[in-house]
């Protein structure tokens, strides 16, 4: 099934590849690409072809792994990436974060593919209306999608394979600090609040991150 979108970062056989639906920032889907391919050159598993979706059709910050049709996709929305234009340090910790959930099967559960399919469907056909007379938003699917999968122990995990990722790929202990140390500041902004409300507080996260 073809992916009708504005464009395409990188090539077929490629480890990692962007899909935008959106006039998004070249600089912005070249630091997914890079980061991507980096961290998961030096991953357990570094044949994995993975599909990084920016889109806007998710009107608030976040980031989330899935698995669908046999294809293992990381979803940033527009406002998550708007956000980190002028962070671009803690780029590389979210997307580390949310491989490590397809590195370690944290999304493969029927139930959850079953609930976001009409995500990945719908983006793979049009982008366009997500869900015509489905009577239920992208929001609200991607919210239950992340409920079911997203556990605290999982979530530590993720944040620890992230950060393992990142030392081997030559990022600093610094710039896993600096993502987290974001994300503790954006959790008293209520434009963030649907994202942690599918994330364990970040400050216990840290404490993990840094013993």
């Amino acid at each position: 099934m073809s992916f009708l979108c504005l464009g395409v970062v990188g090539q077929a056989n490629a480890s990692c590849n962007i899909v935008y639906d959106y006039d998004a920032k070249e600089k912005m889907l070249g630091l997914l690409k890079n980061s991507c391919n980096a961290l998961l050159a030096v991953s357990d598993k570094p044949k994995m072809v993975i599909k990084v979706i920016a889109t806007d059709k998710i009107k608030y910050p976040n980031a989330f792994a899935t698995y669908s049709k046999g294809e293992n996709i990381i979803i940033f929305t527009k406002p998550m990436l708007v956000e980190l234009e002028d962070k671009t340090r803690a780029l590389p910790f979210i997307v580390g974060h949310e491989l490590a959930h397809l590195l370690s099967g944290h999304v493969s559960s029927t139930k959850k593919e079953e609930i976001i399919d009409g995500i990945i469907s719908s983006a793979k056909s049009s982008f366009g209306s997500l869900f015509p007379g489905g009577g239920h938003s992208a929001v609200d699917l991607s919210i239950k999608a992340m409920e079911i999968s997203n556990s605290q122990h999982k979530e530590i995990e993720a944040d620890l394979i992230s950060k393992k990722m990142m030392l081997k790929a030559g990022y600093s202990q610094s710039d896993v600090i600096f993502a987290i140390d974001l994300l503790i500041s954006q959790s008293k902004t209520s434009s963030w609040e649907r994202f942690f409300s599918t994330h364990p507080d970040p400050s216990t996260r840290k404490k993990h991150l840094t013993n």
